[in-house]
């Protein structure tokens, strides 16, 4: 048979909470004499407070205590050991261990109001087709011809293919220490930073921070240009989307 792929380190094969509840019961016989703990209490503290740590959701498993005992005392107990076991494990960590097996497996999650949605916004939804273009061997007089007195905005550069060349602003050819039958290509950094329409837009603010730039072009892999997009708009729609689901976690209804 073929070689298996390496993968991801295995699960554990004891279950969380059966650890939980040899950990609370190892605690009980140590601490128990002196503080006059009972087993059962350590045991089921012990279960949910490794539970917590491991698969996360605090609430769920002092809802199963309450459920499983029927006792207050011993459901306010546990819910203090998960809290503290929850805080802990966030604050060293940053999330629940179930959460790191996740990343082992390319999903770049941290919490439920991050999933879903940025997959599903892409450069191609958010980036603006209209567009102004100009030749890159255009000089920078023409330019400052066919934009006098219009808002600052962003110029697409092509060469004689029609391909992407670069991107400018308009107010930059507006300045006077640019000599007026300069080229606008002598302008234009040519790294070839561009952005593709199915990026997510996790992946268009990173290329925004690594690159420092407001704006980056959207083209398609034979370098045709499709759009534009600038950083202000995907940070106000990353911003509009959690706070969209955020309403919809609090259930609260829309224009509220």
């Amino acid at each position: 048979p073929p070689p298996r792929r390496p993968g991801p380190p295995a699960a554990p094969s004891y279950p969380p909470r059966y650890l939980g509840v040899l950990t609370g019961a190892a605690f009980a016989s140590v601490v128990a004499p002196v503080m006059d703990l009972s087993l059962g209490l350590c045991t089921i503290a012990g279960m949910c407070a490794l539970a917590t740590a491991i698969i996360g959701g605090p609430l769920t498993m002092i809802l199963l205590t309450l459920e499983t005992t029927h006792s207050a005392n011993l459901t306010a107990a546990v819910a203090l050991t998960a809290l503290v076991a929850s805080f802990t494990v966030k604050r060293i960590f940053g999330y629940s261990f179930a959460t790191w097996r996740f990343h082992l497996r390319g999903e770049n999650i941290r919490s439920g109001v991050d999933v879903g949605w940025m997959r599903t916004l892409t450069v191609g939804r958010m980036m603006r087709t209209e567009l102004d273009t100009l030749a890159a061997d255009t000089t920078v007089a023409t330019a400052r011809t066919n934009f006098a007195g219009r808002m600052p905005r962003y110029i697409v550069l092509h060469n004689d293919q029609n391909h992407y060349a670069g991107l400018l602003e308009s107010n930059l050819i507006q300045s006077i220490t640019i000599a007026p039958d300069q080229p606008l290509s002598a302008l234009v950094e040519h790294d070839g930073e561009v952005l593709s329409p199915d990026f997510s837009i996790g992946h268009a603010v990173a290329a925004f921070e690594r690159t420092t730039r407001p704006a980056l072009a959207v083209t398609d892999r034979e370098g045709h240009v499709l759009g534009i997009l600038s950083e202000r708009y995907v940070l106000r729609r990353y911003a509009e989307e959690l706070e969209r689901t955020r309403r919809e976690l609090a259930g609260e209804k829309h224009g509220k």
